[in-house]
């Protein structure tokens, strides 16, 4: 027996409904308290899951624009190379296209996830066109 229902339980014995209400009251409060401090700790911990996975994306969104200059990079190589290979070309197209798909589809679930982040993009993406324009 906790130690509210035991106060509960003697106020009642001794005839004081008021200490009975009031050890009522406290019991309520904290369990109020604990729902509370549960409820706290299950948004945390999915806020700390929310920024992991933010990280994750933003790895992964790293990793493939790094590999779409760098194909983008070896392609024009080859194609300003004296002796380019034609097959070697069409081999880093379709690397290009397989990489600028992977690319695609990760922003359209990123955008998915988080429709917020397009929006603050699209804005930076003009921001930054503006002041190139002005200069």
């Amino acid at each position: 027996m906790e130690f509210s229902d035991r106060a509960i339980s003697l106020a009642d014995q001794i005839d004081l409904p008021e200490i009975s209400y009031l050890a009522l009251a406290v019991k309520g409060k904290a369990h109020a308290a604990l729902e509370q401090s549960s409820l706290a700790q299950e948004s945390f911990l999915a806020a700390i899951s929310t920024i992991e996975q933010n990280d994750k994306e933003q790895a992964q969104e790293r990793k493939l624009y790094s590999e779409l200059v760098s194909i983008n990079a070896r392609l024009r190589s080859e194609r300003i190379a004296q002796q380019s290979d034609a097959g070697r070309i069409t081999e880093l197209e379709s690397k290009l296209q397989n990489a600028r798909n992977a690319y695609e589809t990760l922003q359209t679930a990123v955008y998915a996830a988080h429709p917020e982040l397009k929006t603050k993009r699209v804005s930076s993406q003009h921001l930054l066109q503006s002041r190139r324009a002005r200069s």
